[in-house]
């Protein structure tokens, strides 16, 4: 009746009321979905609606907050401020409203919208979750604790109980946080790796590591050695006296790698990572090949462990080294690119001596080119002539 009454009075200067007004929200194969209002130009434009030839209580066929014109006169509003956040679980659809009872109601039961979707929304999710590359697992499962969400009963991934590194596709990972109403924001790798730390450190094995790095590295700074069999059946494993490490010398070249502990017939995969850092001496200006290497031309520094595929040289001061190449400033001296000083220096005057049956004769010449005692080098007299002579000593060449 009261329905039917007001039917008949309507609002002065407007169409009798429609029975329509009242009609109640429709649901859309049982879901909701509400637009989340998180920008404050949305409401002033809700607030301007009256104004607009297509607005959030005006238009027909369009979304609450979908504005496809403005005010004349006024200033552009960006539809980025406008476009709703999609749920997962659920969608919501308001009816067009496009009396002006209606805009009445609306602007009645906004306020109430707002807090009822700001108070619903952590619980569907709504949380931007940012991956990584790589995580850490105490067990095999992945849960949103793995994730940083407090929700350690929520299990995403099962994986194989044998296995200790395992590779999932980044998709797998996104779909199934997404399907849950997180934002996911995915890593640039297309794999994510999961390891699984095992509950004891192998203080024996650690010790074994950190001798071999350090007798490599006489300069090297070990903070923090990590070992982790590769296998789950390695969880249980106990270094006893018939067991033996085999790490070759080329492993050490990296900060981290495998290596295998034989005990008796079995043999025990582990993986490591050494973490620290090396003292390691740089070229302050181009070093050219052949010359000696000085104090006032290096710089010494300490860099991250990560990488050697020669030794650096531990101190390349006293005139001990010369360049076997051209050495480009900021270049780490290693013992590929550096080699210690030759008995003699290409361009210097050398002592030469000839022997031919009981004759001895000495002369000086200048040399062709650098050498070792026991290589064969060119030397030039002062006639310009060339004679071929084996280094037999400092600065000291016998002519063959």
């Amino acid at each position: 009746m009261v329905e039917h009454d007001l039917a008949k009075v309507g609002v002065a200067g407007s169409t009798p009321v429609s029975r329509s007004i009242f009609r109640p929200i429709s649901f859309h194969f049982a879901k909701i979905s509400l637009p989340i209002i998180d920008h404050p130009l949305r409401y002033a434009v809700c607030r301007s609606a009256p104004h607009t030839s297509a607005s959030a209580c005006g238009a027909k066929k369009a979304k609450l907050f979908a504005f496809s014109s403005r005010p004349s006169g006024s200033t552009p509003v960006s539809r980025s401020i406008f476009r709703p956040i999609s749920f997962h679980f659920a969608k919501i659809s308001l009816p067009i409203i496009d009396h002006p009872l209606r805009y009445a109601v609306c602007r009645s039961i906004f306020p109430t919208i707002l807090l009822v979707v700001s108070l619903l929304t952590p619980l569907f999710g709504g949380q931007r979750i940012t991956l990584r590359s790589e995580y850490t697992l105490k067990t095999h499962l992945v849960t949103l604790e793995t994730f940083g969400i407090d929700a350690p009963q929520k299990t995403l991934f099962e994986l194989p109980e044998k296995r200790m590194v395992w590779k999932v596709p980044t998709f797998r990972v996104e779909a199934k946080l997404e399907a849950l109403g997180f934002e996911v924001l995915p890593p640039d790798s297309g794999t994510i790796t999961f390891r699984r730390s095992p509950d004891h450190e192998f203080p024996k094995l650690r010790k074994i590591i950190e001798e071999r790095y350090s007798r490599h590295y006489p300069t090297l700074r070990i903070e923090k050695i990590s070992i982790a069999p590769t296998s789950a059946d390695g969880l249980d494993f106990s270094f006893g006296p018939e067991c033996a490490v085999r790490l070759p010398k080329s492993a050490l070249r990296k900060h981290r790698g495998t290596f295998v502990v034989r005990c008796g017939k079995r043999r025990n995969y582990f993986r490591y990572s050494v973490e620290g850092s090396i003292l390691v001496y740089k070229a302050n200006h181009q070093i050219k090949k052949d010359k000696m290497i000085d104090p006032k031309s290096t710089t010494a520094e300490y860099v991250v462990f990560d990488r050697f595929y020669a030794p650096p040289l531990t101190d390349p001061g006293g005139g001990r080294y010369v360049a076997r190449q051209n050495i480009p400033a900021g270049r780490i001296l290693t013992e590929a690119n550096t080699g210690p000083l030759p008995a003699v220096l290409k361009g210097q005057r050398v002592r030469c001596l000839y022997r031919e049956g009981g004759v001895r004769i000495e002369f000086d010449a200048t040399a062709m080119r650098s050498g070792a005692i026991g290589d064969g080098i060119t030397v030039k007299k002062g006639d310009g002539k060339t004679l071929r002579g084996r280094v037999v000593g400092r600065e000291r060449v016998e002519i063959e």
